[in-house]
């Protein structure tokens, strides 16, 4: 009988030791990924996209076009870059509009992941006890990268 008691609770120690084999040897890879140099060309806090756009530009024509709707309020408007999409393509990111004045979007870094390319915006934090400006706005902001075969994305702070 006294054998059959000490079988029982043994046999939960083996398993709990059993679980418990020590530090794993396994590294986890962490995903690579590549900084992309960049140029910010403009930033601002109103872009006319009051929906909000997300656009890879690869041509002047494409560029006018933005430039066009970026400078349809502004006199003097923002100067029209030549840029050489040959070897360059250039992103353009607008919130969509915002009724508490918001700030330009400054890029923190850009980077190549394994299927398409980040933009990251720097992460500020807004103070909560900061009175704002009840004012209209859409930031946005444009920047100049290598030639790309990957999408580019605009990577969002949560």
């Amino acid at each position: 009988m006294f054998h059959k008691v000490g079988f029982i609770i043994c046999l939960p120690l083996f398993f709990l030791l059993l679980n418990c084999n020590g530090n794993k040897s396994t590294v986890e890879s962490p995903i690579q990924s590549e900084t992309i140099p960049f140029t910010t060309i403009v930033n601002g806090s109103h872009s006319n996209y009051n929906e909000g756009a997300e656009i890879t530009i690869t041509s002047q024509k494409e560029l006018q076009e933005v430039f066009n709707r970026l400078n349809s309020t502004r006199k003097p408007g923002y100067p029209v870059p030549s840029i050489d999409f040959n070897v360059k393509v250039v992103f353009f990111y607008a919130t969509q509009e915002l009724s508490y004045g918001g700030a330009p979007i400054t890029i923190a870094r850009v980077e190549k992941k394994k299927n398409q390319i980040l933009v990251m915006p720097v992460d500020e934090e807004m103070d909560p006890m900061k009175l704002v400006t009840t004012v209209m706005s859409s930031p946005f902001v444009m920047i100049a990268l290598q030639k790309q075969t990957l999408p580019i994305k605009y990577a969002m702070v949560l």
